[in-house]
């Protein structure tokens, strides 16, 4: 029974697969609807193009093994035997599809040596059409420096807080928002030159009694680093002194 499943944007932008003609693209999205939860299918190209392509009469069984050979020319789909029945396995499926809870049920048990690291196919071993596997292997390589990235930024943020609070004496309240606005900070200037902007303004008369938020040294840092000036913040006339200045 065909299942529900999700494409996510990158998709779209496959170098290698872009490279596949379009209708062996659209099979290659239907597959996952025919495979099991580990990206095993039935390898039978008349149903095939019944359950995915029932109102299209210029579509035949030849076109959909046509197109299924493509995709395992360019390594998206592996085609093996098992006790005489054929079947379809998807290398990358559980890269692309989130299986909350897999099913039991499975049309066929994915052959040891395929659920290895498989070679890279010699017909796609170019810059402009890297294997799935390669594409797969850098994709979590990048990944991995984003996410190393993002955590570094993340203890950064923690110092910042740190520092400021125990300068503070307390956590004040919109800390949501004082965290991204460090996060924009933190991009151009060091957790020193944010502490060093913050304890700078706090000792303008203006702030003596005031809470500083770190928002407002956001729109200070650069003055401050770069030994510009700030226009001095005035205090508002009472009621009293503006009556006194109409009567003058």
């Amino acid at each position: 029974m065909p299942r529900i499943r999700t494409i996510k944007p990158q998709f779209w932008l496959d170098e290698n697969l872009g490279t596949i003609q379009r209708e062996a693209r659209l099979l290659y999205i239907g597959l996952w609807n025919l495979s099991d939860d580990q990206g095993v299918f039935e390898w039978r190209p008349a149903r095939i193009k019944i359950q995915l392509f029932p109102y299209d009469i210029d579509i035949s069984a030849d076109n959909i093994e046509s197109w299924l050979q493509m995709l395992v020319t360019s390594g998206d789909v592996i085609k093996f035997n098992t006790n005489g029945d054929i079947f379809g396995y998807i290398p990358t499926f559980l890269k692309h599809q989130d299986i909350v809870n897999p099913s039991k049920w499975k049309f066929a048990e994915i052959p040891i040596e395929l659920s290895k690291p498989l070679p890279i196919p010699s017909i796609v071993l170019s810059k402009s059409s890297p294997s799935p596997i390669a594409r797969e292997k850098e994709k979590e390589s990048i990944i991995g420096i984003k996410e190393k990235e993002s955590n570094n930024k993340g203890e950064l943020v923690k110092e910042v807080f740190a520092r400021i609070d125990n300068l503070r004496g307390y956590r004040p309240p919109k800390r949501a928002a004082e965290a991204a606005s460090i996060l924009r900070m933190l991009k151009t200037y060091s957790p020193d030159q944010i502490i060093k902007t913050w304890e700078t303004i706090k000792a303008e008369p203006f702030y003596k009694d005031k809470e500083l938020f770190l928002m407002s040294v956001e729109s200070q840092i650069g003055a401050k680093i770069n030994g510009k000036t700030q226009p001095t913040k005035k205090q508002l006339p009472t009621t009293d002194e503006l009556r006194q200045s109409w009567k003058s």
